[in-house]
């Protein structure tokens, strides 16, 4: 019978058909599979010292969007810089100072960002910072005390702005100035043939420009535009174009209580109408141009335990000079008394120097408190209920004493 069956030819196909088929399934090469298998079979894997791409879909990826980065410092009421001070800017996620008291802030171009800056013990400040400013990033934190108000927020940012143009009085552009809006905080600043596009915070603003290192002897230029209403209050408007001519400047150095010139001491120039805020470089020195004639206010900030005094200067016809001095802040463990020298326990003590609270403690059991103290020192005590104002009648050095008349 299987003599006959091999005579067959259909017999002999049909059995190497079944030896082949049983080959290639015992190989795996007629395994079922699904598709992620198979799409993973065509793609080799990676060599162990190439890294791993992964593709995203085309509908997935999202357009990068240009933006500048802005670091900031955080300093305490006696110029020590604060670690883990909370950065909070609207619509952003919050952030820490590091551990050298710094910050970064995103900005898109031609923006602002309004951000509360708070720390344990001390008041919160808001700050209304923009992307084209020419000042440095810079927040005082001063102590916080039982009866102080919470700070108001920033009035809402205007989705208003302002498109122009700014040159000489001879008609040539002026790259990479700055321009500003009279009270606003924000600035803007021109590209590389004078355009610029500014936030307008209110409908009706008077614009300044501002270029603190040009001219003769970095004098700079600066130029203030007539008042300027907009029919609109959002959108984009065009402005008319603003002329500046030669400035004046002012110059200084700031030196700790040793008399040595310091590095990296933020400084405050106030006048009518603008605000600058530069720190000290190599030397100790600062230099600000760009400044209309007028009376400025100049203001070092502590530093490490340094402080200084505002001191008040007339720019008429040539730059100035300034040496700035700042004084050790000691702490003083002191005692307040009443006018007939009896203790005044459980009452806040709060120093103050220029115009700016440094400490606060409260009193013990036995009247004593410890707060920063110089020549220059102002005292404000206040009771423990209510908060009520204590008249302060003298303060005595040696040995450290506070005269206070009870209400």
């Amino acid at each position: 019978m299987v003599r006959e069956l091999l005579r067959r030819p259909s017999v002999i196909v049909s059995a190497w058909t079944l030896v082949v088929v049983a080959a290639f399934v015992a190989h795996g090469d007629l395994r079922i599979a699904s598709a992620e298998e198979r799409s993973e079979a065509k793609s080799p894997a990676p060599r162990s010292n190439e890294p791993v791409v992964v593709r995203r879909p085309a509908t997935d990826r999202t357009k990068a969007v240009a933006t500048v980065a802005r670091r900031g410092r955080v300093f305490d009421a006696l110029g020590f810089l604060v670690v883990g001070a909370e950065i909070v800017p609207m619509e952003r996620p919050p952030s820490r100072s590091d551990g050298d008291g710094a910050f970064t802030l995103e900005f898109a171009p031609s923006s602002s960002a309004d951000v509360l800056v708070r720390a344990d013990d001390r008041q919160p400040v808001w700050l209304r910072a923009s992307e084209g400013s020419p000042d440095s990033l810079v927040v005082q934190l001063t102590p916080r005390a039982p009866w102080d108000r919470p700070p108001q927020p920033l009035s809402p940012p205007s989705t208003l702005r302002g498109e122009g143009t700014v040159r000489t009085a001879d008609g040539a552009p002026m790259p990479r100035a700055f321009v500003t809006s009279v009270g606003s905080a924000v600035w803007a600043r021109a590209d590389d043939i004078g355009r610029y596009v500014l936030p307008i915070t209110t409908p009706s603003c008077v614009l300044l420009a501002h270029d603190p290192e040009a001219g003769v002897g970095r004098t700079g230029f600066y130029g203030r535009g007539e008042p300027f209403v907009s029919e609109r209050t959002n959108g984009a408007v065009p402005l008319p174009d603003l002329v500046a001519g030669p400035a004046l400047s002012l110059r200084g150095i700031v030196r700790d209580p040793r008399g040595e010139p310091v590095v990296g001491v933020p400084v405050e120039v106030k006048g009518e109408p603008m605000r600058r805020l530069v720190e000290t470089g190599a030397g100790g020195a600062f230099h600000v141009g760009g400044l209309a004639p007028g009376r400025y206010d100049v203001r070092p900030f502590p530093f490490r335990g340094a402080v200084g005094t505002t001191q008040s200067v007339t720019l008429e016809a040539s730059p100035i000079d300034v040496d700035l001095h700042l004084v050790a802040a000691n702490e003083v463990r002191l005692r307040v008394v009443d006018e007939r020298g009896a203790p005044v326990p459980g009452v806040f003590v709060a120093s103050s120097m220029d115009g700016t609270r440094r400490g606060l403690a409260m009193a013990d059991h036995e009247g004593r408190a410890s707060v920063p103290v110089t020549d220059r020192t102002e005292f404000e005590v206040r009771t423990a209920e209510q908060y009520a104002p204590v008249t302060v009648r003298r303060f005595d050095a040696d040995p450290a004493t506070l005269v206070v008349a009870l209400p």
